[in-house]
């Protein structure tokens, strides 16, 4: 496969999971064709996960505005107020730069005008920049 379509493939995967992306692909190219490795995934075979990826990526995005336009809209709770403030503990963030992901991101004002659907998202991606975050400092670790 291409380096542009791997790439192409990747990005669609990542808005589906993210920091799973690699892990999503794999999968679906050994139940789709069968094969082990991206690596042995043809360029038919890759338009044909694109297509599927992008489908599942619009089902997604249809059922977050049918449940917003439902009456599921419901705001963050304090929990995940309290667990994402966690998060950005841990990750070293200042109010600002959380603050700005949240506007930049999700276009909310800030982390208690959420609705619940989007503290989710945000607390996943939080919690996959903090496993990565442990990675890194598990590796330099090891190499001292």
């Amino acid at each position: 496969m291409e380096p542009r379509t791997n790439k192409t493939l990747h990005a669609i995967a990542g808005s589906i999971a993210p920091g799973k992306a690699h892990e999503l692909l794999k999968e679906i190219a050994f139940q789709k064709f069968g094969v082990k490795s991206l690596s042995d995934v043809t360029e038919a075979q890759a338009r044909v996960m694109s297509e599927e990826l992008r489908a599942t990526k619009e089902r997604m995005r249809q059922g977050i505005h049918k449940a917003l336009t439902n009456g599921e809209g419901q705001l963050i709770t304090e929990a995940q107020i309290g667990y994402v403030r966690k998060l950005q503990g841990l990750l070293g963030w200042s109010d600002h730069s959380l603050w700005t992901m949240i506007n930049n991101r999700y276009q909310e004002t800030s982390l208690e005008a959420m609705p619940k659907f989007k503290a989710l998202r945000l607390i996943a991606i939080m919690q996959q920049r903090w496993r990565s975050k442990q990675k890194k400092q598990q590796t330099a670790n090891e190499k001292v």
